[in-house]
């Protein structure tokens, strides 16, 4: 491990074994509130802090010391900001964990009912959003595509959410997700989606709308 890094975890590996002891919604409970005083982990590399302590760096002592049912109630009850969320689900779904892979399908359906924070704008082509919980549960979904257990289910349910997902970013984090697909259906859905003109407020790359989410990941798989 790069010594920096190794540096920044130690605060965390105090905090983290100190609470070990309790009941896990007490966990639960004070990381939602310490992570509201940590800079999120992709402010601290766009400023270039990575070696301040940051909530990646929790998230990552979290998965160092094994607290995985925590770090699954983190993602499934909602309570960390969308890009906490996110660092926490893309920790877990780079090990396939199973209970996660279910929950980011929970929380991208086009049936859930999304938190107040992560509602949009209502526009002709869908709600214009930004990057909320239900768009970073999909995004992280693509790691399961690579995981021969899930990919079937994964790559249905990606499709199923870029024909009939109301929010835009949805939609778009679909496309991007899907682009580790190389399936008919996959290619079929994405050549589709070519003409989705809702539009994207996204921080998560240069495009502004689901169409061009869709056309780069047409290009990610043709390998242009």
């Amino acid at each position: 491990m790069d010594q920096t890094v190794a540096k920044s975890l130690r605060p965390f590996q105090l905090i983290v074994a100190a609470i070990s002891t309790r009941p896990l919604m007490q966990q639960h409970e004070y990381i939602v509130r310490l992570s509201r005083g940590l800079m999120r982990s992709d402010y601290a590399a766009v400023t270039g802090q990575r070696d301040l302590p940051n909530f990646g760096h929790l998230a990552e002592e979290l998965i160092n010391q094994q607290k995985f049912e925590l770090l699954r109630a983190l993602i499934e009850r909602q309570e960390l900001n969308s890009y906490n969320y996110y660092s926490v689900a893309e920790l877990l779904a780079m090990k396939f964990d199973d209970s996660t892979f279910h929950i980011l399908i929970t929380n991208s359906s086009p049936t859930m009912p999304t938190l107040a924070d992560n509602e949009g704008d209502k526009a002709k082509e869908g709600i214009v959003t930004g990057e909320g919980i239900p768009e970073y549960s999909a995004l992280s979904l693509a790691h399961y595509i690579e995981n021969g257990t899930t990919r079937s289910q994964v790559e249905s349910h990606l499709i199923r959410i870029l024909k009939e997902h109301k929010r835009n970013g949805v939609r778009a984090f679909a496309a991007r997700a899907l682009s580790k697909s190389k399936s008919a259906a996959a290619i079929k859905a994405l050549e589709e989606a070519t003409h989705d003109k809702g539009r994207v407020i996204t921080d998560q790359g240069e495009f502004d709308s689901v169409n061009e989410y869709a056309q780069e990941a047409l290009k990610r798989i043709k390998g242009q």
